[in-house]
């Protein structure tokens, strides 16, 4: 979840870049960042509730029974930070992105409470107790959409841009830990699809995050500049292909208008 900072920083960005976010869809930690972002808190309100993060505010301790922690302190942690919302308060269309452990289906939880929805889809399966909701039994949506861009363009994004916070943090580093060793697993899950979502998106956004740890919140500022760094590389491409669209859509209108006759469109 720690990685997960580094989106604060594309978004800070994009934000100081005038470009404007029209629908946004989050897995695991993105989830968190997304839902806070699209109810309306600050970047640095964001960053600063992502600073005090730590595993034992987040993780629950409780009798084994389907996972080791209860993540019900993840929801409770959201809530804290947007308030008690639904999708619906939401500032931003947003999707959570989880997965059904009995089924293996693909959710994109869109209505209801918005700290459980959030909760759900940063549920580490065997890491924390999974979630129950209508029915099914939610999970991590990272097992099987890691870069939810499909989602986004879905939502009707005219431009879909990709966060991939992971994908330069786990390589040649060595995990610490057993929990290191199974986050660095579940990155690999569903990797195939990942690469066909990398170039489904218009632009993708690779956050540097060397040395940092996907569970130490300590380089939280780090994390947030990486994330700078990376959206500031790739948005001057950004403003090109909106500029370019514009250009296109309004020669089209003015084409379209030229084939109306004037009293025709009087009439109209």
């Amino acid at each position: 979840m720690a990685l997960s900072i580094a989106h604060i920083g594309v978004l800070t960005a994009l934000e100081e870049a005038g470009l404007e976010i029209s629908c946004i869809a989050g897995t695991s930690g993105g989830a968190i960042v997304g839902a806070c972002y699209a109810a309306g808190v600050s970047l640095e309100a964001i960053a600063e509730g992502a600073s005090t993060i730590r595993w034992r505010r987040i993780a629950g301790l409780q009798r084994p029974r389907l996972g080791v922690f209860s993540s019900e302190n993840i929801a409770t942690f959201v809530t804290s930070q947007i308030g008690d919302i639904t999708f619906a308060d939401l500032r931003i269309p947003f999707r959570a992105v989880a997965v059904d452990l009995l089924t293996g289906e693909e959710i994109h939880i869109g209505e209801g409470d918005v700290g459980q929805a959030v909760r759900a889809s940063c549920t580490i399966p065997g890491v924390f107790d999974p979630v129950p909701m209508e029915g099914r039994l939610l999970v991590d949506g990272g097992l099987v959409n890691r870069i939810p861009v499909d989602v986004v363009a879905r939502m009707g994004a005219d431009i879909v841009i990709g966060s991939d916070v992971s994908y330069e943090a786990r390589r040649g580093r060595l995990p610490k830990n057993v929990l290191e060793v199974t986050l660095t697993a579940l990155s690999f899950i569903g990797e195939e699809r990942a690469v066909r979502h990398r170039e489904l998106a218009d632009f993708m956004i690779y956050p540097r995050m060397e040395g940092i740890s996907s569970l130490n919140v300590s380089r939280w500022r780090e994390a947030i500049q990486d994330g700078k760094d990376a959206a500031n590389d790739v948005i001057p491409s950004i403003q090109q292909e909106i500029k370019r669209r514009s250009q296109w859509w309004r020669a089209r209108t003015s084409k379209k208008r030229k084939l109306v006759s004037p009293r025709l469109a009087g009439d109209v």
